[in-house]
């Protein structure tokens, strides 16, 4: 067993230095002075890094060294990012990262050009691979399939307000908020874990186990996103951003099942302006969630998600695993443990 996961609370922090020197790297390739200016700018507000260092850590999990599987975790982080400036010029984002967006310091068009540019950049990444050409080209695929998955579950998210307010009902209106977060959240996460898997050829079976472990991983990861936004601090400009933006959250979904009658309500918060929302009603919409049980049903989502795939033989198989996911369930939910006591 290599001494790669000897030590799981601290190993995360390992990989900064040299993933950072290859993000730098790559972003700094495209040699014109204001895209690399924009891409830097935005590479440097950082990040938590989760998927690229996952990348690593699952690779050492099944016995790789994790060094090898740095560029694939390069690669899924800049497209990560690249969804990233898109999402705040979409959402009207000010300020991401404590930083403010990069849409408001060059302009919506160069904007768009930089998070095109950055959209490009995993297939420099992925060169860097110590790999064959077969292998490189199997990897490549993996990331545009998910890629695709990413941008269709983006898609479906305006179209969770139209399912809410044509009282669709409440299953198939959390069927239609799993399927998008699955995509838009989950997908990377998969592909971060399968991607490594890949490296180390590991048996369909083997990968298909991967990817439903980290899928569901991912999807705690996105409900546990939804609640920061509204009891914890994201790093944004204030508390209830995706209210503002219109966004359908797993709290809204569970909210108007416990409390039809203020669907309507809701309904007209989503539906007003970012700069017309009054913090007064995002106020209530957080005391509200509290009242109904919203907040305690979805906590008890994210920890079905995290506990969903804990039997699974894989997990026998490799107890190094085992353990990243355990430390990895942690470092998820890390920013609302004071809501989970």
């Amino acid at each position: 067993m290599t001494n790669l996961m000897t030590d799981l609370s601290g190993q995360w922090s390992k990989w900064d230095s040299q993933l950072e020197e290859l993000l730098v790297q790559l972003v700094d390739s495209s040699s014109h002075s204001i895209m690399t200016e924009m891409l830097l700018r935005h590479i440097k507000t950082g990040g938590k890094r989760l998927r690229a260092k996952l990348c690593m850590e699952v690779h050492g999990a099944l016995g790789g060294d994790g060094v090898s599987a740095l560029p694939v975790g390069a690669a899924c982080e800049l497209f990560h990012n690249a969804t990233l400036i898109h999402d705040d010029i979409q959402d009207g984002d000010k300020v991401r990262r404590a930083q403010p967006t990069l849409w408001t310091q060059f302009g919506m068009n160069q904007a768009i050009n930089a998070g095109d540019m950055m959209l490009l950049l995993p297939v420099n990444a992925l060169q860097k691979m110590r790999a064959s050409d077969r292998m490189k080209w199997k990897v490549s695929e993996a990331l545009m399939l998910s890629a695709q998955k990413v941008v269709m579950g983006q898609a479906l998210e305006p179209q969770l307000l139209q399912d809410l307010e044509q009282d669709i009902g409440f299953e198939k209106l959390m069927f239609n908020y799993l399927q998008c977060i699955e995509g838009k959240t989950s997908e990377l996460f998969s592909f971060s874990a399968v991607a490594s898997g890949l490296l180390l050829e590991k048996s369909e079976e083997e990968l298909e186990g991967l990817k439903k472990i980290f899928q569901s991983i991912g999807t705690a990861f996105q409900i546990q996103d939804d609640i920061l936004d509204l009891y914890g601090d994201k790093g944004r400009e204030s508390a209830g951003q995706d209210l503002k933006e219109g966004k359908v959250s797993v709290l809204v979904v569970q909210h108007c099942q416990k409390s039809p009658t203020e669907k309507k309500r809701l309904v007209q918060l989503l539906r007003t302006s970012r700069e017309q929302t009054s913090e007064q009603e995002v106020q209530w919409a957080i005391e509200s969630f509290r009242r109904s049980g919203a907040l305690k049903q979805s906590l008890e989502l994210m920890n079905h998600y995290l506990l969903l795939e804990r039997e699974s033989q894989l997990l026998e198989k490799y107890p190094m695993l085992k353990m990243l996911t355990n430390d990895f369930a942690k470092k998820i939910t890390e920013p609302i443990s004071f809501l989970l006591h």
